[in-house]
């Protein structure tokens, strides 16, 4: 969801964003390179944390403290 801390960080209200790609939102300035080996810590590890550079609605850059980690079912299967 989108809330209001969002709107301050990024300038978009929650009508601007709901039901677009988070891409077109968060704008990531990350080249592709930088983007693949984020993926492929992901992929090889099952987290990543780190910096990231987004773009806000009225262009200024911010930097992102961001930790993404694999989650599994009690099963042990990767359900996101």
């Amino acid at each position: 969801t989108w809330n209001h801390s969002a709107e301050l960080i990024y300038g978009y209200t929650e009508s601007e964003v709901i039901g677009k790609p988070t891409d077109e939102i968060l704008r990531s300035l990350e080249s592709p390179e930088e983007k693949k080996n984020v993926l492929n810590q992901f992929q090889a590890f099952g987290f990543w944390t780190g910096t990231v550079t987004h773009q806000k609605k009225d262009g200024t850059q911010i930097y992102i403290n961001t930790s993404v980690s694999k989650l599994f079912n009690q099963d042990g299967e990767y359900i996101g």
